[in-house]
């Protein structure tokens, strides 16, 4: 392969930017997207940087090609959590956000019906709408393979059940690293109307180890509308244009050859009549640009003479209006319409096509470049592609008005013939600036495809990589968006936080990528989130009883804000140190658990301390801060920097670790003179992404550590502070060795200490949450841990980045890359012996919360003439008497969560009941 699957070229910002909200604009914007502050570093090459290095294989230095195949294959084999493990959950629900999309290359509108549109998000799957927006619901048979990149229907009569999806996103693609790409799986077919899909066999089973295919990574697929006999189908794929003519049963190379000198990129497109286009760029053998008049069988080079030499992505767009005429606009290094993008040169071109006659060759065709006229201005107002990362041309039907996408979204009335007549009308603010720039209200950076309603031609709908908006006009000299991400649920989190003190509080605060922080207040998972600080959210962390919260965003900044209970900020001030240096993208930072007014943040190569947070006034200030700040003398030796802190509970110590496998402790970090003591894993020598350490609340010794590179043994565990280390990684690798091209990568490790003293673990991974009721060595003889798979109908085998967890109440929280954030409440039914627990369908325990009386019902008469207790978490009997009614006065008991059990003999039911 000539060019292992490129680097995520998306906007880059070389300094820092740092918006909170405390205008509070963004709450109308999450119910109608009314305003919303631009990204800080969306992708860019810190992103890159991050995702590669804690992803790769340290012995290639590249993320293995195919892995995400293969680590879905993995997964079929895991075992699933049921009602046997300790602390059975409640069903995972899913907590958002209900009102803001991920990145979405892919939706179309159904011809039958202009309300009901079918839309694909590059790592959230595909969902469908009825109502033109108004709500979104999953479709089925594509939750393992989530790379959507194009979606097409059959518009010929008596064909539009039948529908095509193209997987294998070639460039972007943040859940798996720079360097390389979790590869798609060829093309999905659905024949009812888009609601289930199934991978073809023709273009699926791609080596799970490594790149095979070219359809694992995929452009774009559109269908013949004008053949009557055939189920015509073609797919632009890395190295070629591929055909089927019966419905995607087999396919045929008809241009292209798919080998080392292939294009990279390509594109495809087609006329009402049945005339195609496509594009290959320059770096194969085919490059050029290409027209078919016999469905899409033999092509015709029209590229003109004096086009760019250099040329990556180009995209096409044919007017509906007249199909002999077609735009291309594409990335042309060196060559073309240049500008700066924050620190970044970019270049592109717009060219117009005329077919006159015959092959339509430029003897016989006419070219105009119109690149000279592509949108000039302020810094975020000039035309970007950002090196081919997003890209749309698209001609309005019966204006002629030509509309392009790069970062920002244009419409032009002339065509682009002139500088003159261009109108900004989405993307970034017009206008805005650094260091505190915006985004057009009601809309988002990064534009992928817009549609026109097919009965009126201003209602245009919008695909970026803030999900899916629609104007009712977008002719209007200011256009006015609504967004439609109303269960559209795709948001790629990389953090989740909540409160740790207050039981039943439903408070989350999620680090979303290129969106910021973001919180909601509420279990309803339609609940609007709103918007605290803008960037690319990172970590955060919420003080007991909420008074205070600490938001962070990518590189290292943070802020000390107060909330109100809907999510504004009220005060606020920056408070990341003076000659802080070397953070990473998302960079870890943590309070102490026994003193809140103490955190520790990574640095680079030191560690920093600040134990005077209450002392930080809330002045609202941008600048770094040095209240409270202290430096370790000690510096991580060698190339590494640090990527995970843990600070214990049970003793003053805290661990680090860091992007070359060290791990440290220190012991005493109160004190200043404090220094690092090494207790790396014995064995660990090449560079390892130390993603995760998790010391057991009870026991400061024992502690457990997850690397999060591919082909690499994951998870350790010591018992006695780091002298000796256990593999505990068990069923999560494919061997003892740890150098499996199939197993997952591990991206968090958290534990939940349930009152009676027993624990539960849970590991976020790459192929989704699992749990393990102990953590057991794996040796030659053991098989260790044994995970299983949590919330396999609800959460999947989506990326899951981080968990946190509540003991108060046996809350766990889940972070997925894809499918926004997660809950569910363990109970700890350990304490009243689960082995006698029967089956407790048919009984209600009822208000829940209560206030001063409880009322239950239940189908087993056993339990009529049964006992009732109610513990406390701590496994005490605080009310216990027999039945005498089906109601129980609670009104002598404290506010907080309890155990209902009702028991006769070994019949018994036990419930959680919320008092409040």
């Amino acid at each position: 392969m000539k060019k292992v699957i490129y680097i995520f070229i998306v906007l880059t910002l070389c300094f820092s930017v740092f918006y909170i909200n405390n205008s509070h604009k963004i709450e109308k914007q999450e119910t109608e997207n009314e305003f919303q502050f631009g990204e800080a570093e969306e992708g860019g090459e810190a992103r890159d940087e991050w995702e590669t290095e804690r992803l790769v294989d340290p012995a290639t230095g590249r993320i293995p090609d195919g892995i995400r195949a293969a680590e879905l294959a993995f997964a079929r084999n895991l075992p699933l959590a049921n009602s046997n493990n300790i602390g059975r959950a409640n069903p995972w629900q899913s907590r958002g956000p209900w009102n803001i999309g991920g990145r979405t290359r892919a939706m179309a509108i159904d011809v039958n019906n202009e309300n009901r549109i079918i839309a694909g998000c590059v790592s959230g799957g595909v969902f469908v709408t009825e109502d033109a927006g108004q709500t979104w619901t999953p479709t089925k048979g594509l939750g393992n393979n989530l790379g959507i990149v194009s979606i097409t229907q059959d518009k010929r009569v008596g064909k539009t059940d039948t529908w095509y999806a193209l997987t294998g996103e070639g460039t972007g693609t943040s859940a798996s690293g720079g360097s390389s790409f979790f590869l798609g799986d060829g093309m999905y077919k659905s024949i009812d109307n888009g609601l289930n899909w199934s991978p073809l066999a023709s273009t699926s089973g791609g080596n799970a180890g490594q790149f095979t295919q070219i359809y694992q990574v995929g452009w774009r697929t559109v269908t013949d509308p004008s053949n009557l006999v055939d189920d015509v189908v073609l797919m632009a794929t890395y190295g070629g244009i591929y055909r089927s003519w019966n419905g995607g049963t087999t396919f045929a190379q008809v241009k292209g050859n798919g080998a080392a000198k292939s294009s990279y990129y390509t594109d495809v497109a087609v006329t009402t009549t049945g005339v195609f286009y496509a594009v290959f760029s320059s770096d194969g053998t085919d490059k050029g640009i290409y027209r078919s008049t016999n469905g899409g069988l033999d092509w015709t080079n029209i590229t003109p003479t004096n086009f760019p030499p250099v040329y990556d992505r180009i995209v096409i767009g044919i007017n509906p209006n007249n199909e002999n005429e077609v735009y291309f606009l594409g990335s042309t290094k060196g060559y073309g319409h240049k500008s700066f993008f924050i620190t970044s040169e970019d270049w592109a071109s717009l060219w117009r096509y005329n077919y006159e006659k015959g092959t339509g060759t430029t003897t016989t065709g006419a070219w105009i470049d119109l690149s000279d006229n592509l949108p000039k201005g302020a810094q975020f107002d000039t035309y970007t592609c950002q090196g081919g990362y997003d890209l749309l041309v698209k001609v309005q039907p019966q204006t002629n008005a030509v509309f392009i996408g790069g970062s920002n979204l244009y419409r032009s009335t002339d065509g682009f013939t002139s500088q003159t007549n261009t109108t900004k009308i989405g993307g970034y603010k017009i206008g805005t600036s650094l260091p505190y720039f915006e985004i057009y209200p009601n809309h988002h950076p990064d534009q992928h495809d817009v549609l026109f309603s097919p009965s009126d031609n201003k209602k245009m709908y919008s695909a970026s990589d803030g999900g899916i908006n629609v104007t009712d006009d977008c002719n209007a000299p200011f256009v006015n968006w609504r967004s439609l991400n109303n269960g559209y649920v795709t948001t790629q989190l990389y953090t989740v936080n909540i409160e740790h003190s207050l039981a039943g509080d439903p408070t989350i605060v999620g680090g979303f990528q290129d969106n910021g922080n973001f919180f909601v207040n509420d279990k309803n998972p339609k609940k609007s989130w709103v918007q605290t600080v803008n960037g690319d959210g990172s970590f955060a962390a919420i003080t007991n009883g909420k008074k205070n919260y600490y938001l962070s965003i990518q590189n290292g900044k943070m802020a000390k804000c107060e909330l109100d209970a809907n999510g504004k900020v009220l005060k606020y001030n920056r408070i990341d140190p003076i000659g802080g240096k070397g953070y990473k993208f998302i960079n870890p930072f943590v309070l102490d658990p026994n003193d809140e007014n103490t955190m520790y943040l990574a640095g680079g190569k030191r560690l920093w301390r600040n134990n005077q947070l209450d002392k930080i006034d809330l002045v609202g200030k941008w600048d770094s801060i040095a209240t409270g700040w202290f430096s370790f003398q000690d510096t991580i030796k060698g190339t590494g920097t640090i990527t995970a802190i843990a600070a214990a509970k049970s003793t003053n110590r805290v661990y680090f670790g860091s992007t070359n496998g060290k791990i440290y402790r220190v012991d005493n970090p109160a004190s200043d003179t404090s220094r690092y003591k090494e207790i790396t894993v014995t064995g660990v020598t090449a560079a390892r992404y130390v993603t995760c350490i998790t010391v057991d609340p009870d026991n400061a010794d024992n502690v457990t550590v997850a690397y999060s590179n591919y082909v690499v043994y994951s998870v350790f565990q010591t018992k006695d502070g780091g002298k000796n280390w256990l593999k505990v990684a068990g069923n999560l690798e494919a061997n003892l060795t740890g150098n499996g091209v199939s197993s997952p990568s591990i991206r968090w490790i958290s534990i939940l200490k349930f009152p009676s003293g027993a624990k539960k673990y849970f590991a976020a991974t790459s192929i989704g949450l699992f749990s393990a009721d102990s953590l057991v060595a794996h040796t030659s003889t053991n098989p260790g841990t044994k995970w299983v798979n949590e919330g396999n109908n609800e959460i999947g085998n989506v990326v899951c980045n981080h968990i946190d967890v509540r003991s108060v109440d046996g809350l766990v929280a889940v972070a997925t890359h894809g499918a926004g954030a997660f809950t569910a409440n363990f109970d700890d039914l350990g304490i009243v012996k689960t082995k006698e627990v029967s089956a407790n369908s048919g009984f209600e325990l009822y208000p829940n919360p209560a206030n001063d009386v409880v009322y239950w019902k239940s189908e087993n008469p056993i339990l009529n003439t049964a006992q009732i207790t109610i513990f406390d978490l701590k496994g005490n009997i605080v009310k216990q008497q027999n039945v005498n009614s089906n109601q129980l006065n609670i009104s002598d008991l404290q506010k907080g969560v309890y155990l209902f059990q009702l028991k006769n003999g070994k019949q018994q039911v036990v419930k959680k009941l919320m008092i409040q």
